[in-house]
């Protein structure tokens, strides 16, 4: 009988758990928390829960403290550099080139490092093509998390946290290892001193960032050749 600890519910960081933002409309840059109980719920899970994101090692841990999310709570923070090694690891080399940094990139590592089947791993995401990509790669569970900025309004659109918890424990429960995909409910949420935590990753960041932008760049126009 399979229990909570043979399965692993992945978040990513951008438009899931935090965005790039600007709480008051004063043209300042900082990340904002899309959650008002993040802290909370991510105390309160008794299952394995990890980040999976394309930010690098450094920008995921701060948006993890700036966050106040208690690191040993999280069997690990999966970032672009383990997304990388990871594709080198099995030569991945034609596909990293022509379609970058793969969040599929790390299942590999996930069976053989951590023990997590790929058809026991969820994902929360709020692009569709990431969660395309790790369901045709044979992930059991995708969640497809809203996220929408209403700057007039100075508010979001976003999800219950609760609601994630609930379908990964549903899906555990009922697991008949077939692919599930589904769309989270939207919940609005006006912003104010709750999600705002002062951090500016990219003033932060600079030089990662601008050399982030130049590789894509370059990789982009690789892949146009060995199309």
């Amino acid at each position: 009988m399979s229990t909570l600890n043979e399965y692993i519910l992945l978040f990513d960081i951008d438009g899931v758990l935090a965005m790039d933002g600007d709480v008051n409309n004063q043209n300042l840059s900082e990340i904002i928390s899309l959650h008002p109980n993040i802290v909370e719920v991510f105390q309160n899970i008794t299952f394995p829960v990890a980040i999976l994101t394309h930010r690098s090692r450094r920008e995921a841990e701060q948006i993890l403290s700036a966050l106040k999310i208690n690191r040993k709570k999280l069997v690990g923070c999966f970032t672009a550099q383990d997304l990388l090694s990871s594709a080198l690891l099995k030569h991945q080399y034609r596909t990293l080139l022509k379609q970058g940094l793969k969040k599929s990139f790390i299942l590999p590592l996930l069976e053989d490092k951590y023990g997590f089947k790929k058809e026991n791993i969820a994902m929360v995401d709020d692009r569709p093509e990431n969660l395309s990509v790790l369901m045709k790669s044979g992930v059991g569970l995708t969640m497809l998390a809203p996220h929408v900025v209403f700057r007039s309004e100075n508010s979001v659109m976003s999800f219950d946290l609760e609601q994630v918890i609930s379908i990964f424990k549903q899906w555990v429960a009922n697991h008949d290892q077939k692919t599930i995909t589904t769309a989270l409910t939207n919940k609005q949420r006006y912003l104010g001193g709750w999600s705002q935590t002062g951090m500016d990753i990219e003033m932060m960041n600079k030089t990662f960032i601008y050399c982030r932008r130049a590789v894509r760049k370059v990789r982009k126009s690789i892949a146009q050749v060995i199309r």
